[in-house]
């Protein structure tokens, strides 16, 4: 799930193609974005959470590595 601002919403909805990782990536480290998961983590890595993080330039290590 995804918390934004207004203008950071404004932003994602008006990316296109690549450029919405970009506008998401700006917005989560700026703190404009907050990103909440809320499933299992296993859910998450069946779903391909780690390829969403790395195309987000985000690392992730969670408790159970």
């Amino acid at each position: 799930m995804l918390a934004a601002d207004d203008a950071a919403l404004a932003a994602v909805r008006a990316a296109l193609n690549w450029a919405l990782f970009e506008a998401l990536r700006a917005g989560i480290r700026s703190g404009a974005i907050v990103c909440y998961m809320l499933k299992r983590r296993c859910l998450l890595d069946e779903r391909g959470i780690d390829e969403l993080l790395d195309e987000l330039g985000f690392a992730f290590m969670g408790a159970c590595r």
